[in-house]
């Protein structure tokens, strides 16, 4: 994921077919290992059509919440 660094700032994906190649919003796996492993990383990505950015931690709604 990255090339064994340890502490994360920032990250981001880009990929496609064709160039110039999209920012690509992280699957679902990513966004898990992300949130468990760096959870104050900004994670820039696509939505709604604009680049954004936002943290690891918020990408899963309700990650690290304990439910009674």
């Amino acid at each position: 994921m990255a090339d064994g660094e340890r502490q994360l700032e920032r990250i981001v994906a880009v990929g496609g077919a064709n160039e110039p190649h999209q920012v690509i919003s992280p699957c679902g796996n990513c966004r898990q290992l992300l949130v468990d492993y760096a959870p104050d990383c900004w994670v820039i990505l696509s939505h709604g059509g604009k680049v954004v950015k936002i943290k690891a931690r918020d990408l899963l709604p309700d990650a690290h919440k304990h439910f009674e």
